[in-house]
């Protein structure tokens, strides 16, 4: 190849590469978010996500796959403008178990998964199947501290997909 012939290929090259970072750019602002969990929202620490943490999010799609440990913002299904933040703990189509130990102590079985938490009094889960369309979504610590300004399932009952808002897709500690 002659001089005049490589360089045409390396500004070739080089239109290519600006091209696509201008496209891969452009999809990232198109597809997805960053935001920021509420300063009084200690809930979702055990994924790494503390108050204030800076976290990427996508808008739900019909095509978005949610699956148990996704996190996920959401709207109270009762009304209401305030975000909800929590992680899917049992998916449509799974075997739900409710029962009550000692106190406000309750076992939860979604799935065969099995695990201890704190259920309120008037909690809205029951035994049974998870209904198409809906999702069991528990705040990611299991504790329940304020109570109602950040309900779960166990407040809210099953949460249907078209509350769900987002996806929470990464956090960035690094921010």
């Amino acid at each position: 190849m002659k001089a005049r012939e490589i360089g045409t290929l390396q500004r070739w090259i080089k239109r290519v590469c600006y091209t696509a970072a201008l496209l891969g750019a452009l999809f990232l602002v198109w597809r997805y978010d960053l935001e920021s969990i509420p300063s009084n929202f200690p809930h979702l620490s055990p994924q790494r996500m503390p108050p204030g943490a800076r976290v990427v999010t996508m808008d739900l799609h019909d095509d978005t796959v949610l699956g148990v440990g996704s996190v996920v913002i959401y709207r109270a299904p009762a009304g209401g403008d305030a975000l909800c933040y929590g992680e899917i703990a049992g998916l449509p189509g799974e075997a739900l178990e409710v029962s009550v130990d000692e106190g406000e102590l309750g076992v939860l079985v979604v799935g065969g998964r099995r695990e201890t938490l704190e259920l309120p009094p008037g909690q809205k889960l029951a035994s049974g199947v998870i209904p198409e369309g809906h999702y069991l979504i528990l705040h990611g610590d299991r504790i329940i501290a304020g109570g109602s300004a950040f309900p779960d399932s166990r407040r809210l009952g099953l949460i249907p997909r078209s509350s769900i808002a987002k996806k929470i897709v990464v956090p960035l500690e690094f921010f």
